[in-house]
């Protein structure tokens, strides 16, 4: 598989008994699991595996038990496929998750900081009550100019998350979002209402920005070789000269998901794997239409493994043609060099032709074969034997996968 994009969701995708077959298949999530119960002092296990339908539906439990399933979800996978994303981007709580699966933020911090985002997001709805409602429509203006004449008449309702093309989440006051519903309704646009108590993504959060922001503030961020592609201005978190007041800003301003993807796109990248509970995020971007591959770890655990050991396998005769070109030699003698250098690396070439012709993986002869045209490789170039077994662990990589 080629190079790909991991995305992970936000909140209202949690469901008891999530993540508790990664929990039971790995020792290392086990040990996380433990740890969140001891940051968070709860016990976010049982939550997440038992908890009501009421119980993960509360903002303080649903958000850390998200993150921590669809946190526990990455590492599984990256443990099966061994091939880190090009790019990270999570849908509102899911941009904490990609900021900790990249490595910006450590697992302590991530929780701390989803903790803190929680108390205060409730502490705001607690001060000001709204509700939001998605509007299944293309015409982003239509949208716009109903959220105008709404807030003309003295209440609030703006625009919170640009979901898909034919989807964008309005967020504002109880009256305004009925009144929203009633206007679209004559348009003969669908609305409907989502399973929240608060406008999140609108300046209703405000009180919340303050706290989240001092939380953030004494954190240390780190640089990622991983791109996280930020909800308010779908700029890269390694071009934010101010991480902590981008995480402020995002819980008041619109997700801008759509945009998000388009960067994603415009950096060539077709596949896309959602990682967390469930698979609301991966049929969003389905609706997109501009990938290749968009899967789920809930839907396509099995398929994606395949899909990366098969594309590991292919990579094989790939590695042993790089490694032979990147030895260094050792050996003076001509004819040596012609026998086992050039000849092992015409017909290696020969190998990868045929492969790409046939757009297969090498069978279990061919990898022998290829295995002991590089041995003779490196034999002919007379390297070091610590050398020699650093890069035929490469090798072995491509064949155990």
């Amino acid at each position: 598989m080629e190079k790909y994009a991991v995305i992970f969701p936000g909140q209202g995708v949690q469901f008891s008994g999530m993540g508790k077959n990664i929990y039971e298949k790995y020792g290392k999530i086990r040990e996380i699991y433990k740890l969140a119960g001891k940051i968070l002092d709860v016990d976010i296990k049982n939550i997440c595996f038992n908890g009501t339908q009421e119980e993960l539906r509360l903002t303080q439990n649903a958000q850390p038990a998200i993150l921590l399933t669809s946190y526990a979800s990455y590492l599984a996978m990256i443990e099966e496929i061994q091939c880190k994303p090009t790019i990270m981007m999570g849908h509102s709580l899911g941009e904490i998750t990609a900021l900790l699966a990249a490595g910006i933020m450590k697992f302590e911090d991530a929780l701390g900081l989803v903790k803190a985002r929680a108390i205060a997001m409730d502490r705001a709805v607690e001060m000001m009550p709204g509700a939001m409602c998605a509007v299944m429509t293309p015409d982003i203006e239509k949208i716009e100019i109903v959220c105008k004449k709404i807030k003309k008449s003295g209440d609030y309702v703006e625009i919170a998350n640009y979901n898909t093309l034919y989807q964008t989440v309005i967020s504002g006051t109880e009256t305004a979002i009925i009144k929203a519903s009633e206007i679209f309704n004559t348009y003969n646009i669908r609305c409907v209402r989502l399973n929240v108590q608060g406008a999140f993504h609108s300046k209703l959060m405000e009180s919340a920005v303050e706290e989240l922001v001092a939380t953030a503030n004494q954190i240390s961020f780190k640089e990622s070789d991983i791109d996280v592609i930020s909800n308010v201005n779908t700029e890269y978190y390694s071009e934010i000269e101010n991480i902590p007041d981008n995480i402020g800003k995002q819980i008041i301003s619109p997700v801008c998901w759509t945009h998000g993807l388009e960067k994603i796109k415009l950096e060539g990248i077709t596949n896309i794997i959602d990682v967390g509970p469930g698979n609301v995020v991966a049929n969003m971007v389905r609706k997109q239409e501009w990938f290749k591959n968009v899967m789920s770890v809930k839907e396509n655990e099995a398929e994606i493994i395949r899909l990366f050991r098969e594309h590991k396998k292919k990579n094989l005769v790939k590695k042993c043609l790089a490694l032979a070109v990147c030895t260094p030699n050792f050996n003076s003698d001509a004819a040596e060099y012609q026998s086992g250098v050039i000849l092992p690396y015409k017909k290696l070439s020969e190998l990868n032709e045929k492969l790409l012709k046939e757009n297969r993986s090498a069978n279990k002869q061919e990898e022998a074969e290829a295995v002991k045209l590089i041995s003779t490789i490196f034999d002919t170039k007379k390297i070091t034997n610590d050398e020699r077994n650093r890069r035929m662990s490469e090798i072995e990589e491509c064949i155990n996968y």
